[in-house]
């Protein structure tokens, strides 16, 4: 049996927690006892290290960690980490340790970190298990994050290539596929191809994944109202703007500026 998740898949068995925590710099907590469950870990900001016997793994925001029981590591906290996690068992049995992974940002997966913990407060029976749901939710967009078949290098350059070129037009609200296709001349339907293969999304899905990225980030450290954001970020109006954050976040872009000023 194969110890990476993303390669087999594995019934959840129950839930144990699921909180918001949040580490401040400096800080190097160290598990020296092997973890009791399996646990997702959602990056909402700050950059962390995880030390395991065998190799480093970093994380920063937008990443989701995977940390299977039984493991043991130290956190290096360089600067304020914030983040969602999620306590639960895989039917694995406890001699078989799998391996720690880490995926960058899968589309939505904000969101559905935000409802695990929205239901799992609730505490009650049918918020217990709307919070499963979610789990198997994320465990699912993980499995299909990370099945990219084999990319050649040239082509993957050609979607490194479209997602800079993306990353750098964010602000046009006239930004299409069949422009950054052009730009690297090649098709648009070799483009959309190689650059799924290489990211696991599409080239408009990662783009409106930048755009939610980037507002993101203006709605934290600065004062400009929605409507700018908005246009700043690329998207058509405010109203459209407002949902599409809501669908990737899980809360509206006034809610999260707000939760943000709350932790300065």
């Amino acid at each position: 049996m194969n110890r990476n998740i993303t390669k087999n898949i594995f019934l959840i068995t129950e839930i144990l927690d699921v909180m918001r925590s949040t580490m401040e710099a400096g800080l190097n907590p160290e598990r020296r006892e092997g973890r009791y469950s399996d646990c997702f870990v959602y990056v909402l900001s700050g950059c962390a290290r995880y030390h395991f016997k065998d190799r480093v793994s970093n994380v920063c925001e937008g990443s989701v960690l995977y940390l299977p029981r039984e493991s043991t590591y130290k956190i290096y906290i360089d600067c304020d980490y914030h983040y969602i996690y999620v306590d639960f068992h895989f039917n694995v049995e406890p001699k078989y340790t799998l391996m720690d992974l880490v995926i960058p940002a899968a589309y939505r997966i904000e969101c559905k970190f935000r409802d695990a913990l929205r239901y799992w407060i609730r505490n009650t029976k049918s918020g217990q298990l709307m919070a499963f749901g979610c789990l198997y939710e994320i465990y699912g967009l993980l499995l299909e994050h990370s099945s990219n078949q084999y990319i050649s290098s040239d082509n993957k350059k050609l979607a490194e290539k479209g997602a800079q070129l993306i990353i750098e037009k964010l602000s046009s609200k006239n930004l299409r596929v069949t422009t950054i296709a052009q730009n690297i001349g090649i098709s648009v339907a070799h483009f959309r191809r190689v650059f799924k293969s290489t990211y696991g999304i599409t080239p408009n899905l990662f783009l409106t994944q930048q755009r939610v990225q980037y507002a993101k980030h203006l709605l934290g450290e600065t004062d400009y109202s929605i409507s700018t954001i908005s246009d700043l970020s690329g998207f058509c109006n405010p109203y459209y703007f407002s949902r599409v954050f809501k669908s990737y976040i899980g809360l509206c872009p006034s809610k999260y500026r707000e939760e943000q000023l709350n932790k300065k």
